[in-house]
């Protein structure tokens, strides 16, 4: 049905609000508006359910509460405003097509346009590692900008949130955790409940609510954050094992494609008030930034938020997009916002324009990376500063884009949360998404702290047969006679490549039962880390077992403790083991028995740590095989 459809009928409009009043103003001139019909509201022709007057129609024009409003009328009489793609649809209809079963993996919850280009970014990698999902479509009645962003997302599937009730899902996954009232509900009865809730930041953020005029506790309703950059974590100290650093999907685009200055410099001014924070000071900041563009005899334009009301002349407005808008500008004037982040990624002089004393600290330091100003005048200085040099801060916003945004990482931010998601979908209670005990290894580093137990009683000399050959060698350069071999798996290499020395394996108790049972003839411990001293040997081997470990500084510990001149350590180096934009290099190892990976780097400086390394490296490159070679500290 349409709004023509209502010519010459009865109607009545539910609930009252601005945008019924809107609909009112859009019936058709022969349609016989008798009022509005609202359980909470008075006013002039504003009627209790109870005692509006009769009507052929009841238009119900409320994204939240259109079945507690429709049963108070005769369903065969209720039409719903903008639904399924239509002006009208009854009730019923919409009713039994909402409640229809539907199932995804992971549902996304975007609340503006930019959310949506981000999530879909993360939905299209899922799918493509076989994880189903969808976006919800949180406003796209009311809200222009969210009806853009799902249009411009078409290939990724999206259900009404007033499906919500009816869809089952393994992941919660929002943009926004503080939404109110669809988003920070739904996820809180999801997480009481036990189920997995994630959050991601997409774009910078004032944890500490310091310019808002209430407390959002943003992303503490999730479990779960992903981060944007390593500067995050420190406002989420209080649930920092629950962080992950994956990056901005956008922001990592922009900076890793080329975009060319203009010949001629022009300054983008970002006009982004918008939520009712420092809407008061609009005018006069977009004044003074125009003021001080003209003082410094440079052209301007003014790109404006979406959710903006200010009333600029239509000339003074770009009718780009913000990056297309940035990309023919030299230099960028905001005021709080992303903005700043992703002029610099697009490689543009950024000034923080702050006359209003936003108290925000994100932006209050800039570190050499981006200009700031707090009036009109120092703007003008700052404006002509910046056209002088256009490669101001160029070193330094590398290094603020990097904590902030993690734009140097090989791996798309969007692939790594798609399996950061697959990581806490299938083993949520045995990982720790960061810890600040990293073993050497890169803090953005996923590692498991459950224990999987590899039996390789079996295993013969597939791997690590280069380990025992160098202690072979070592044994025969110095004419050395005694060995052990810690994890010591099969027993088969040590057994068949140095039985002519005085070998020694510890092992697991069950493994060593059946070493005894196959290898009577030699010795056999159980493996004890606490011990202080049990070993007394030429040469120790541990190979291919400290990746297996929740806590490899106990083995370390232990290493540190025994009799022994030289000490064989290999595991494998994880650079060789991932392609550069696999997101296992980040962890957790795709080989479920590891606990984390070592690249080359990270595996020496650890084993600094406790010995003297004399010699490390690469002994099977297709096995990714690392060895290091150390002796007691001196």
């Amino acid at each position: 049905m349409k709004l023509s459809d209502l010519s010459h009928r009865r109607v009545l409009v539910a609930p009252f609000n601005d945008v019924s009043v809107r609909l009112r103003d859009a019936l058709p001139p022969d349609a016989l508006f008798v009022g509005y019909a609202d359980s909470h509201k008075t006013g002039p022709d504003v009627f209790s359910p109870r005692s509006a007057p009769d009507a052929d129609f009841v238009v119900i024009n409320s994204p939240n509460h259109w079945r507690a409003i429709a049963t108070n009328f005769e369903v065969e009489k209720v039409l719903l405003f903008n639904k399924l793609g239509q002006e009208l649809v009854r009730f019923d209809e919409y009713a039994a097509a909402v409640e229809k079963n539907l199932a995804f993996d992971v549902v996304l919850f975007p609340f503006n346009k930019s959310n949506i280009q981000d999530l879909s970014i993360v939905a299209r990698e899922l799918r493509s590692i076989g994880i189903s999902a969808a976006l919800i479509d949180t406003g796209s009645e009311n809200d222009r900008n969210i009806r853009e962003g799902l249009r411009d997302n078409a290939d990724v599937p999206v259900v009404s949130r007033d499906q919500f009730e009816a869809l089952r899902a393994s992941a919660l996954v929002s943009s926004i955790d503080w939404a109110m009232p669809f988003g920070r509900p739904e996820l809180e009865r999801e997480r009481a409940r036990g189920g997995l809730t994630i959050g991601i930041v997409d774009g910078i953020e004032d944890f500490e609510d310091s310019d808002y005029a209430f407390k959002r506790n943003a992303y503490g309703t999730v479990e779960y954050v992903l981060l944007m950059g390593t500067d995050d974590r420190k406002h989420l100290a209080y649930k920092s094992a629950d962080t992950s650093v994956v990056g901005l999907p956008k922001m990592w685009s922009l900076f890793h494609d080329r975009h060319p200055l203009p010949r001629s410099p022009r300054v983008t001014i970002n006009v982004n008030f918008t939520y009712g924070t420092f809407e008061e000071v609009r005018d006069e900041w977009v004044s003074a930034a125009i003021a001080a563009c003209d003082s410094a005899g440079l052209p301007w334009i003014i790109a404006q938020h979406h959710a903006d009301h200010g009333a600029f002349a239509p000339e003074h407005v770009s009718p780009l997009g913000i990056y297309d808008t940035i990309k023919e500008s030299s230099i960028v004037v905001s005021r709080f916002s992303t903005v700043i982040l992703e002029a610099l990624a697009l490689g543009r002089q950024v000034i923080y324009f702050n006359p209003h004393g936003e108290t925000v600290t994100l932006y209050a330091n800039p570190e050499g990376a981006y200009h700031l100003a707090h009036d009109g005048q120092e703007l003008e200085q700052r404006l002509r500063a910046a056209a002088a040099d256009p490669a101001y801060g160029r070193e330094a916003a590398l290094d603020f884009l990097q904590r902030k945004c993690n734009v140097l990482s090989s791996v798309p931010p969007g692939r790594l949360a798609a399996y950061r998601i697959k990581n806490l979908l299938e083993e949520r209670r045995k990982l720790r998404l960061f810890s600040e005990n990293s073993y050497e290894i890169d803090p953005r580093y996923t590692a498991r702290v459950a224990y999987h137990h590899y039996d390789d009683r079996e295993v013969e000399d597939a791997w690590q047969l280069e380990v025992y050959l160098h202690a072979l060698g070592l044994l025969v350069k110095n004419a050395y006679r005694r060995v052990a071999d810690v994890g010591c798996g099969s027993g088969y290499k040590l057994v068949t490549y140095l039985r002519d020395y005085d070998t020694i394996g510890y092992e697991l108790p069950q493994n060593v039962e059946a070493l005894t049972q196959k290898y009577p003839d030699r010795k056999w411990r159980t493996s004890d880390f606490h011990a202080s001293h049990e070993i007394d040997a030429d040469v120790v081997i541990c190979s291919d077992v400290i990746e297996h470990l929740v806590d490899p500084d106990e083995l370390m510990r232990y290493l540190s403790r025994q009799q022994f001149r030289y000490l064989l350590l290999s595991t494998p180096a994880r650079e060789f083991v991932y392609a550069k934009d696999d997101p296992a290099l980040f962890g957790p190892p795709r080989n479920l028995a590891h606990q984390r990976e070592w690249t080359f780097e990270e595996f020496r400086r650890y084993v600094d740590r406790y010995f003297d390394v004399i010699d490390h490296r690469v002994t099977n490159l297709q096995q990714a095989t690392q060895l290091v070679t150390c002796t007691p500290k001196r």
